[in-house]
């Protein structure tokens, strides 16, 4: 799934990140942090990628909370050479992993 995510982070394909959304998201992005419903987090995050053209994304780091929340870091790397720190919390369900939490923020 993190190789997932990855590809779909360095390629701006936002319907296969929204699909690992829980039904709410938490949300960061640059100074602007709410929780929104997985229909507008995939909004926000598509007039993000629109604003900012991805050029390469690299994880840094994966791992697990001593509660079991997993967690992706990663850099990613913009058109015009801004680089965005980007931070993706995961729960697991018998469903499946669910994005809780997505940070994008500006390095």
């Amino acid at each position: 799934m993190f190789d997932e995510l990855s590809m779909s982070f360095r390629i701006g394909n936002v319907p296969e990140i929204a699909r690992y959304f829980d039904s709410s998201v938490e949300m960061k992005i640059s100074e602007k942090q709410n929780v929104y419903s997985r229909n507008q987090a995939e909004m926000i995050l598509h007039d993000f990628f629109d604003r900012h053209q991805p050029r390469a994304f690299v994880i840094i780091h994966r791992g697990a909370s001593a509660k079991g929340t997993r967690y992706v870091i990663g850099n990613l790397t913009v058109l015009d050479g801004t680089l965005y720190r980007v931070t993706v919390s995961l729960r697991e369900t018998p469903q499946g992993m669910f994005i809780q939490e997505l940070t994008l923020e500006n390095q």
